[in-house]
């Protein structure tokens, strides 16, 4: 008797534990929400830029600019999920990234007074808005969401310049005197060197792989971490830029800087990320 019982029972624990193999989810959540923030320091497009970045001296008491260079983007993502099987999982992104781009120095003539004008402005700061679905897999005796997991992921990309009022000095080279303004309106004399009603939307098509860890805290909740790379493709590309002959300065001016954003977005990928996953 005791040997059946025995035996029964060995047979039980088997089943039992074959049926939670099979089983997906962490302590049989299967949907979760991820939120992270990201960031990177933007190296590639630093070094390959052909102008200089300029940022306004915040030490000095009257407005002026220096030459520097960004030195962190950053951005943060949101995403829901589903773990189909305990080694595979879909999920949906959405999310935002915030940089600054180099517009190179503009150039222009004043017929009335004959001189010639140089114009240096602050980088411009760019938002990014990301949209894309996810696939995620792992190895076969994993149990998602839990664990480290291989992300990918095939979206778009919009960026935009954020409006706000830059500095930008105007150098008269027939005088040899430089002057800085803060608003666009101080200025009657100089043409604005970006007309941001000009600048369209950059859209890229983006191809993202991520490897991507979470740990769990409590039987909700998870922290996660890891490294994404992403490849974006389309958008303005320099060739764009003097197609035609007959365009004027200002709007020649305003396809660079669409193309620097471009440019930055191309060149943005390497991402680090951590936090938090909620399953359920």
């Amino acid at each position: 008797m005791k040997s059946t019982i025995l035996l029964f029972s060995l047979i039980a624990f088997c089943s039992a534990t074959a049926i939670a193999q099979k089983d997906n989810g962490f302590f049989g959540k299967k949907g979760f929400i991820q939120v992270e923030t990201l960031g990177n320091v933007p190296l590639f497009y630093s070094a390959l830029n052909l102008g200089n970045g300029y940022q306004v001296d915040e030490t000095s008491t009257a407005p002026r600019l220096l030459p520097k260079n960004d030195k962190f983007n950053y951005g943060f993502r949101v995403s829901a999920g589903y773990a189909v099987k305990r080694n595979l999982a879909i999920s949906f992104e959405f999310g935002q990234d915030f940089a600054s781009v180099y517009p190179d120095p503009y150039s222009t003539v004043n017929w009335n007074s004959n001189s010639y004008f140089e114009v240096t402005h602050e980088m411009v700061d760019i938002k990014t808005t990301v949209i894309m679905p996810k696939l995620e897999f792992s190895t076969s005796n994993a149990l998602s969401p839990m664990g480290l997991s291989h992300q990918i992921g095939l979206g778009v990309s919009f960026s935009n310049v954020i409006e706000k009022d830059y500095v930008y000095g105007v150098t008269d080279n027939y005088f040899n005197s430089t002057v800085i303004y803060e608003n666009y309106s101080d200025n009657d004399l100089i043409v604005d060197p970006i007309n941001f009603k000009e600048i369209e939307t950059v859209k890229k098509y983006v191809l993202m792989y991520a490897l991507n860890m979470r740990t769990p805290i409590t039987k909700n909740l998870m922290i996660n971490y890891g490294v994404k790379y992403t490849l974006s493709v389309g958008g303005p590309n320099e060739n764009n830029l003097y197609l035609n002959p007959e365009t004027s300065p200002n709007s020649r001016y305003t396809d660079e800087l669409e193309y620097q954003i471009s440019r930055s977005r191309s060149l943005s990928f390497i991402n680090a990320f951590a936090g938090l996953t909620f399953v359920f």
